[in-house]
């Protein structure tokens, strides 16, 4: 019986590749499918610090980079907690 995990994310398997997916806060995950939760934040604010590790940033550039569909894909809200907890 499927289970709502509201903002949750699953790895899965499809033709032998693993798959990491965010979940919409309304899908239905069957239990067996769903193998793992991921703060999102969280990632968003290690990537921050990977970053500023190797290069100088401007909180504005971070986040957009964050942020960016080309850069890391957090949305904004994650992308300023990420910058926010690597200041």
């Amino acid at each position: 019986m499927p289970q709502r995990v509201p903002g949750a994310a699953f790895l899965g398997v499809v033709e032998g590749r693993l798959h990491l997916r965010r979940i919409e806060r309304t899908a239905e995950v069957p239990l067996l499918h769903r193998l793992a939760v991921v703060d999102w934040n969280e990632q968003a604010a290690r990537a921050a610090k990977s970053y500023l590790e190797t290069q100088a940033f401007s909180r504005k550039a971070l986040i957009e980079q964050l942020s960016s569909d080309y850069g890391d894909g957090f949305t904004h809200a994650q992308a300023v907690y990420g910058v926010n907890k690597a200041y």
